[in-house]
């Protein structure tokens, strides 16, 4: 258990999760102004006033440029051109003040959701119940790691997000040090291939049931009248099937471990971390009854409650009381969330740009290139899946593809694509392209943690699985229309 605690923690060292530099006391302003971020879009939760807008915005902007030195090219870039896209189209008339508050309001509340779920994340990533619960499941023999693993990483990712990989790709690579060109070390080098592989597919399955993921969250900001359920109720047993289809494939491979257990530890030790994981949802539940908002925004008001208790918890079974013991976990949490500064930025930019042209696109033009290439009902909808997905392979984020498509297609009514249909292409398509993409985050630390390169991890290790997705998800579209 030490050795796999220390790995975790060496790998956190090395780089492999979010930057950490330069936080300490001069970033008060940083944490001011996300604080008033927060605060304006939990308001927006609960009610609709103009005031907590102007709050989001002045939190948003005040944010970046105080952290704009900190920031990475893309979001310094998306955050410029926001800036510029706002001034222009108010400028010229296209838009009104309101509307720039509308859409704002949209990026703080993607903001929020990177900020409550990492501080959730901070919590339990410092928890040894997490920690034993992934060496439960990579510990697993051959003929049950992979399904294990991955169902694990569906489970972890809700609370750690791409933690998970970290986390559990850090305890997958734990193998012995074997010559690299003997049969061993072969074998070493496919079972890490195929237990980050197993990661990797189980993570990119969150989306598709989480009602606090990027893709989840946008679609319903942008489709007022989808809800989580409508989605879900689709995507999350879709997921559960690439989850096997992954399984399958991963069997098809022969199976030479030269590190099985033969007495693999007992399941039952992970089921208090599952108890943790079902918690979120049930006080989001009661929440969302009480105060009769949206489940997934309920999510993220129980999120940052849970992670107040949990991290008490903590204290008390580590015995920590002291005043010093509660700033250290709170200094923690705080580095966990700045340390997303760019992700902050690059979400809220990018759901703010597509808002903005949603507005401003021609949609005679649009309309008039679609009926021009014939794509209507479900022969659109796979177009437009297949499209987005190949952008990203070919390094446009997908969160940028995301947000214009889910801002553009909701006006094309022309196009006979229902909305809960949209939805779940959009969330499809986050999933699959998260997975595969090899400039996407998950995919790149993916192949960090075992040593590997980015495109044969996300592409030629798993192309074939997402050629297979695409192909399921074409024929399903297909065949219910």
């Amino acid at each position: 258990m030490a050795r796999f605690r220390a790995c975790v923690m060496q790998s956190a060292a090395s780089g492999q999760g979010p930057s950490f530099k330069n936080v300490g006391a001069g970033n008060v302003l940083s944490y001011v102004f996300l604080l008033a971020l927060s605060v304006g879009a939990i308001g927006e939760i609960f009610s609709d006033q103009t005031c907590l807008r102007i709050i989001e915005a002045a939190g948003f902007i005040g944010f970046a440029v105080t952290e704009r030195r900190r920031l990475s090219i893309m979001a310094r870039s998306l955050a410029l051109l926001s800036v510029v896209m706002a001034l222009t189209f108010v400028s010229l008339g296209r838009l009104s003040v309101g509307d720039i508050l509308n859409m704002a309001d949209r990026s703080a509340y993607m903001a929020y959701l990177l900020i409550a779920m990492s501080v959730l994340q901070a919590v339990a990533t410092r928890s040894a119940m997490f920690q034993r619960a992934g060496e439960v499941l990579v510990r697993q023999t051959a003929g049950k790691r992979y399904l294990l693993t991955s169902l694990g990483a569906v489970a972890f990712g809700f609370l750690l997000n791409i933690g998970t990989i970290g986390l559990l790709g850090a305890m997958i690579s734990t193998g012995r040090n074997l010559d690299a060109g003997s049969a061993k070390g072969t074998a070493e080098a496919k079972r890490k291939l195929r237990g980050i592989l197993a990661v990797l597919r189980g993570f990119c399955f969150v989306p598709m049931w989480s009602p606090v993921s990027v893709a989840m969250v946008l679609v319903t900001i942008y489709m007022p009248s989808v809800s989580y359920g409508n989605v879900a109720q689709i995507t999350a047993p879709l997921g559960l099937v690439l989850v096997l289809l992954g399984w399958g494939l991963d069997r098809l491979t022969p199976t030479d471990d030269p590190t099985a257990d033969a007495r693999p530890p007992a399941l039952r030790q992970t089921v208090p971390a599952l108890g943790v994981v079902l918690s979120v949802p049930v006080l989001a539940a009661g929440i969302a009854l009480l105060f009769s908002v949206r489940f997934s925004s309920s999510v993220l008001v129980a999120a940052p409650m849970i992670a107040v208790a949990w991290a008490g918890l903590q204290m008390v079974h580590e015995r920590q009381t002291a005043w010093h013991d509660l700033f250290k976990i709170g200094s923690g949490v705080a580095q966990n969330v700045l340390g997303l500064r760019s992700e902050i930025v690059i979400f809220s930019s990018a759901t703010f740009i597509g808002g903005v042209l949603a507005q401003v696109v021609d949609m005679a033009a649009f309309l008039d290139a679609m009926n021009g290439l014939g794509l209507t009902g479900s022969v659109a909808l796979v177009a437009f899946a297949w499209a987005a997905v190949g952008a990203s392979v070919l390094g446009l984020s997908p969160i940028i593809g995301l947000s214009l498509l889910a801002g553009l297609l909701p006006q094309a009514e022309v196009l006979a694509i229902s909305p809960v249909s949209m939805a779940v292409m959009l969330v499809f398509v986050w999933s699959t392209a998260i997975c595969i993409a090899p400039y996407s985050a998950s995919v790149r630390l993916s192949a960090r943690v075992i040593g590997g390169n980015p495109w044969r991890v996300g592409l030629i290790s798993n192309g074939l699985y997402g050629l297979l997705s695409m192909g399921l998800f074409s024929a399903i579209c297909i065949w219910l229309d």
